[in-house]
């Protein structure tokens, strides 16, 4: 059975607000947002608060619509989108949107997306994306944001929790783009007894050593994704120019000439972008159930040019492509639904195990 409704849910103080600065909820607040307009909803102005009250548990009729839906299903499947930088409110609603259609119309996977929104502050993140590493948890910057957002992650997989012992057999997935990756290994990090099935990172803006074995230090920073997760695939493009500048003007050595602050970025061990090179394979052992998936043949701009506005909309670039490209989507698709990561079609095994390289048939 096809979703009726759309759900979001974030920890933003004036979601609806469009403004700079965007800043967190105090403490693990949550806002809860259902449109009964459609399944996949694009428009913002459709989604209505289920409580005027933010709260760290969900609203019953809130639950209760999910929970209903869920049971409606025939294997039911619940996945959370996590937007990345630049997204105010109208983008973080239309991505999520984005991908659970385009999912859906692949007949693959037919499960419900629920958005999560952190209060990423629209252009300003091209300013504050950060100023250190690691982020202090500072309101009204990027990654600050971040950090203050993690008590309200764990009220989102508390929800989670909450769902999957009224619904039986649900299977959870978690879907990050970009800076949303970086929610999530500070959510889970913080949070011990998440129970996700697929964790899908696309164009990640964390260091290429997140998933590098054994974790110590600086090294292996999403060790808990990896540990909470029955599996997780990393999509990644070497043509992504978003993430080349993100690696270059926020390196080790670089300092961003939009910021007053200077030094590291990022990990100062592993500066390299994850979604730009992949994991670090050439440096040391991964997590054995992270999987990644070279997309560097379809996400770049001469393949994007082939395809029509209705598939590839105006505004789109390739960082934030995967959503839309049709053989990115169907390959999520199928490891949504299960399938064995050497068995999803249109991938050839490399060098490494547990790498991939997706073919543009």
């Amino acid at each position: 059975m096809t979703a009726s409704n759309s759900y979001m849910i974030t920890n933003r103080s004036d979601p609806t607000s469009l403004l700079d600065p965007q800043k967190p909820l105090p403490g693990d607040n949550l806002w809860w947002y259902v449109s009964t307009t459609q399944a996949n909803d694009p428009s913002y102005g459709n989604y209505k608060l289920v409580s005027k009250s933010a709260s760290s548990g969900a609203p019953a009729a809130f639950t209760d619509d999910v929970v209903a839906e869920l049971q409606a299903q025939a294997s039911p499947s619940l996945t959370l989108f996590i937007h990345g930088l630049d997204s105010d409110w109208a983008r973080a609603v239309s991505d999520t949107a984005a991908i659970g259609a385009n999912l859906a119309g692949t007949g693959i996977y037919g499960g419900l997306v629920i958005g999560f929104s952190w209060p990423s502050m629209g252009g300003r993140d091209l300013i504050d994306y950060a100023s250190g590493y690691p982020q202090p948890a500072t309101a009204g910057t990027a990654r600050g944001n971040i950090a203050l957002s993690v008590a309200s992650f764990g009220s989102l997989m508390a929800f989670v929790s909450s769902v999957s012992s009224q619904v039986a057999g649900l299977q959870v997935n978690v879907v990050c783009h970009s800076e949303g990756n970086y929610m999530l290994m500070l959510g889970l990090a913080a949070t011990s007894n998440a129970v996700v099935d697929q964790t899908v990172m696309l164009a990640a803006d964390i260091n290429n050593g997140a998933f590098q074995t054994p974790a110590s230090g600086l090294v292996g920073t999403a060790a808990a994704i990896a540990a909470q997760s029955a599996s997780v695939t990393v999509y990644y493009s070497s043509n992504d120019n978003t993430l080349a500048l993100s690696e270059g003007a926020f390196s080790a050595e670089l300092s961003f000439p939009l910021s007053t602050d200077s030094g590291a970025y990022h990990n100062p061990a592993f500066f390299g972008r994850l979604g730009l090179s992949g994991p670090s394979y050439d440096q040391g052992p991964q997590a054995a159930n992270m999987f990644g998936v070279d997309c560097s043949a379809v996400v770049n701009q001469a393949y994007a040019a082939q395809l029509p506005p209705s598939v590839y909309p105006a505004g789109t670039t390739l960082h934030t492509s995967y959503i839309v490209i049709p053989q990115v989507v169907q390959d999520i698709a199928a490891t949504l639904a299960g399938t064995a990561p050497g068995s999803v079609a249109n991938r050839t095994s490399l060098l490494n195990a547990g790498q991939y390289f997706m073919s543009a048939e």
